[in-house]
């Protein structure tokens, strides 16, 4: 008996059970002739499809589709439709996930692939996590759109359907998801023989991706054609990033196009059937198109020229016959595909430029690129988009900014007009420390295109920090560490402020040149732990004032920390645990990282730390729970709540209502009660924007949550606020702004519920 792996048996224990829950899910199956299946998951969504070929020996299938799951229940309905499910060949027509991520459910099947798929498919498992958070965001964009929606439309079906298989691919990938590449490639063409039928694969050249290939049944007239193209679009649909091999198409069209038996139908990688006719129109175009463009390029013309010389309607009139050639969808769709037509012979700018940069750095780049755009101008291309990608490259390595700056700044001078280009330099100039030039080149970019919402963020963000350094106290701390400030009474001896919030221990706690933020109290009010940044880029330090019998100390390094980075206290109400974030070694760990580490109350004070997991900012009731943010997305991000329940802590959740959403929650702070909850978010609607404004949501009596509403204008500023804290008696909030801790009555909060949660 061949042995099974521990990995893969709990995967496919996993994928059954997740089956098991799917089972509702309906498929369109369309036979497309006696010998041909398309199977699509859902009645709406245009997911890619699974494409069966049947012969007496074994099944084809054409792409696996988006995710494990969605595989197994394909397989599934293929068995119930066909009366089998013996798969022996699987064909990927390119390396996208939504066409290989069901790989691994047919094993023992090979599966054939361009050359590239093997590499590209170990890039996808490597970014796994990022991607995951790509697609959280996706779907919290489909939530909010479903909710704009009538929920009876055709739209809110659809949108209703993608929600469902975000959600299955996300949890998938975190689960049961083993990266599965081809067994068998080509480079070039390939023929392989099933039972009476001859498969004829062919790499089409560089287009929707560098491995796209086509498979040509020519027994069947049958000739899938993956992502090439689409019914709605015209030419193939090419990736930004790379160079169209136009030549090569037209070469391997009109191979199969040959003999009209051999093409009859043509059958796309999401369930999309078209006629010979049709991809014969396509065909034609491209061809035409082409000569079109080395037409002009001899007459000395440039990419602009092709378009007015040659108007969609008048020199292309047989695509009306498939496409509505006034429609602004493929009128964007002609103009891009002479871009990309026009460059595709030429070299690219920005890998010249790449090179000299790594050689002989920014002013030698600078140089040469003059050089190409005064006199080179044949020869190189420069797009816009590569030159964005390269300057991307460099500012993802901190050492790089410098070469970033001069990339971004070539793209402005080439193309002034675009928006994203000065968007780009500004978030360089950003990384780089130049506020000012950031404040700038984002200025210049809102003003070319208002709904750029990150310039727009950013630009209040950095305005907002301007703010905050202006409305700093000017009181320099007046007491030496640990030294007796005279002051008796409850929070330092302070005045308690009302509805309006004013700056907590100006010149004691709140000091001018160090940044303070994210405070905490032992439940008896003797202890203020807080976090002090003690100077521009310095590292976080957790500081203590205690109140002994002459007073109240002035704040000194908190024991526990033993000079590791630390930030953000949380005393447990109970009084018996003291969690906070610090960057230290982990157990297990081969070099420090960022954590949650918790201290213990002993009669000689706080214990030696432990490690205590991953996340930030904790927060705690009466009952026990933790809240926290999910800074891995172990529970899909924001403001999650580990709930505690007979003695032990259970799976995290993440919070709905408004503590998420419309944005993440960066930081909560939950009621003793936990009746409400208070958190930052940036950038939400009806804010102040800068880096953050304060919201609270209410618990509402199925325990869920409500909609977050916003402090307002007395609390919130146009700068950074955030870090929300309770003082032990639920009086006062504490919150971070203008680079010092301020506190208000907790009025402002309640004074927030609606009448029907009182």
């Amino acid at each position: 008996m061949k042995k099974t792996s521990a990995s893969l048996f709990v995967a496919c224990v996993l994928l059954a059970i997740t089956a098991a829950g799917q089972q509702d899910l309906p498929f369109r199956v369309n036979r497309v002739t006696d010998r041909v299946t398309i199977f699509s998951p859902g009645r709406y969504a245009p997911e890619a499809a699974t494409a069966v070929v049947t012969t007496a020996k074994a099944l084809v299938l054409i792409d696996t589709g988006l995710s494990p799951t969605l595989a197994e229940l394909t397989k599934a309905k293929i068995k119930q439709e066909l009366g089998r499910d013996d798969v022996a060949y699987i064909v990927n027509t390119h390396f996208h996930f939504d066409h290989t991520d069901g790989n691994q459910v047919y094993r023992g099947a090979a599966i054939i692939g361009h050359d590239s798929d093997a590499l590209q498919i170990q890039r996808f498992a490597q970014g796994k996590n990022q991607f995951i958070v790509s697609r959280r965001n996706r779907l919290a964009q489909l939530e909010g759109r479903l909710k704009a929606q009538d929920p009876k439309s055709r739209g809110a079906l659809a949108t209703e359907e993608t929600i469902r298989f975000e959600r299955i691919l996300i949890d998938d990938l975190q689960k049961s998801y083993i990266p599965t590449p081809p067994t068998r490639t080509l480079s070039d063409r390939m023929d392989l023989t099933v039972d009476d039928l001859t498969l004829k694969f062919y790499h089409f050249g560089v287009a929707h991706t560098d491995g796209d290939i086509v498979i040509h049944i020519p027994e069947l007239g049958i000739l899938f054609i993956g992502d090439l193209f689409h019914p709605q679009y015209l030419s193939s649909t090419a990736d930004p990033a790379l160079r169209s091999a136009v030549p090569r198409w037209i070469e391997i069209l009109g191979g199969v196009l040959t003999n009209e038996n051999e093409v009859k139908t043509v059958i796309g990688g999401h369930g999309d059937v078209m006629s010979r006719d049709w991809l014969v129109a396509q065909r034609r175009y491209i061809q035409d198109l082409w000569n079109a463009v080395l037409k002009v390029k001899k007459e000395g013309g440039d990419a602009q020229a092709v378009q007015a010389q040659y108007p969609l309607e008048k020199a292309f009139p047989y695509l009306g016959t498939y496409f509505d050639l006034k429609s602004s969808v493929v009128l964007d769709n002609f103009r891009q595909n002479i871009t990309d037509f026009w460059r595709s012979d030429m070299m690219p700018a920005a890998t010249e430029i790449e090179g000299i940069l790594r050689q002989s750095g920014p002013d030698a780049a600078r140089a040469r690129f003059q050089e190409i755009r005064t006199r080179l101008t044949r020869e190189y291309d420069i797009d816009e988009r590569e030159f964005n990608a390269l300057g991307y490259r460099f500012l993802q390595q901190e050492d790089k900014i410098p070469e970033a700056i001069a990339v971004f700044e070539m793209n402005t001078q080439a193309f002034p007009e675009s928006w994203n280009v000065w968007d780009s330099l500004a978030e360089a100039y950003r990384n780089g420390g130049d506020r000012d030039k950031a404040e700038l080149y984002y200025a210049k970019s809102v003003a070319l295109n208002p709904d750029n919402v990150n310039g727009r963020n950013n630009l209040s963000e950095l305005r907002g920090y301007k703010l905050d350094m202006q409305g700093q106290t000017k009181e320099a701390a007046g007491f030496q560490p640990g030294a007796s400030t005279g002051l008796q009474g409850p929070y330092l001896g302070q005045t308690p402020p009302g509805l309006v919030p004013k700056v907590f221990a100006p010149g004691i706690l709140s000091t001018a040149g160090n940044f303070e933020f994210s405070i905490a109290f032992a439940p008896d009010g003797r202890e203020i732990y807080f976090t002090r940044r003690k100077d521009q880029g310095g590292l976080n330090t957790i500081m203590v004032s205690r109140r002994e019998k002459n007073g109240w100390m002035a704040p000194e390094d908190a024991s526990f920390g033993k000079g590791y980075p630390g930030n953000e206290p949380h005393i447990t109400p109970d009084g018996n645990k003291l969690y906070f974030g610090c960057v230290r070694q982990q157990p297990g760990a081969d070099r420090p990282g960022y954590g949650i580490w918790v201290a213990e109350r002993t009669a000689q004070g706080w214990s030696e730390p432990r490690y205590h997991g991953p996340g930030m900012f904790v927060s705690s009731g009466r009952s026990r729970n933790l809240y926290m943010t999910d800074i891995t997305n172990i529970a899909g991000g924001g403001i999650i709540c580990y709930p505690f329940v007979d003695g032990k802590y259970g799976s995290p959740r993440r919070l709905g209502g408004g503590v998420n959403f419309p944005a993440v929650g960066f930081h909560a702070v939950i009621a003793a009660d936990e009746s409400f909850i208070v958190v930052d978010s940036d950038n939400r609607p009806g804010g102040q924007g800068g880096e953050g404004d304060l919201w609270v949501c209410f618990k509402k009596s199925d325990g869920s949550w409500s909609e977050g509403y916003n402090l307002g204008d007395q609390v919130n500023t146009p700068g950074a606020n955030f870090c929300p804290a309770l003082s032990p008696d639920g009086k006062f909030l504490f919150y971070s702004t203008c680079r010092d801790i301020y506190w208000v009555s907790t009025e402002v909060i309640l004074r927030l519920r609606p009448r029907d949660l009182e």
